[in-house]
């Protein structure tokens, strides 16, 4: 496996590039945002910026965010971002403030680990919120109980989580002690992309 490969780079992405029809330019990932750049995973340049027509170009919602592909000019030190390749999935969430605006959070997961506590932070309502969120991205949702090594009656909250995520797999894990952890490691693959979001 390559490691543009590795990254989540397949033919979504790869058809995409080849019809830019542009061969100078090479396809990146964004990996973090910064203030006006971006650091990037799958070019030499570790960090990349828009150029100037994206910038004044582009929406907010089409701007990259993390797990983003891009091609881009990939000098070794700064890259220049041409294009912001479609987009498979994206996570959305309502911008501060606004009623209708949208801001992508992510893009391009193909799995979400949305982590819930087995303490007092456990809250379905929210749980359920996070489910929808992740449904709507067109990502696939796993729920972990995290800090199961708190105590509780770990089996009736994984009832309750069932009954708001109906099929999606519920992991119970402890970052204390390891248990559960292997069974979170079942549900990763190489090429694809998974995310952390919830308590």
């Amino acid at each position: 496996m390559s490691s543009l490969e590795s990254l989540g780079f397949d033919p979504f992405f790869s058809e995409q590039v080849d019809l830019l029809g542009e061969l100078e330019l090479v396809p990146a990932r964004i990996v973090t945002e910064g203030r006006g750049s971006y650091h990037l995973a799958g070019c030499r340049a570790p960090l990349g910026e828009l150029r100037g027509r994206l910038l004044r170009d582009l929406s907010s919602p089409e701007r990259p965010v993390v797990g983003d592909w891009v091609v881009v000019v990939d000098d070794p030190d700064r890259a220049i971002i041409h294009h912001v390749l479609g987009r498979r999935t994206e996570l959305v969430r309502r911008a501060a403030g606004s009623a209708s605006d949208t801001q992508v959070i992510a893009a391009n997961v193909d799995l979400f680990f949305i982590v819930t506590s087995a303490n007092r932070d456990f809250n379905l309502r929210r749980l359920e919120r996070y489910l929808a969120a992740v449904w709507d991205s067109g990502a696939d949702p796993v729920v972990i109980l995290n800090k199961i090594d708190l105590g509780g009656d770990i089996e009736a909250m994984i009832d309750e989580i069932g009954s708001v995520a109906f099929d999606v797999p519920v992991v119970s894990v402890s970052a204390v002690t390891g248990k559960g952890l292997s069974d979170l490691q079942n549900h990763l693959a190489p090429g694809r992309t998974a995310g952390l979001i919830g308590s």
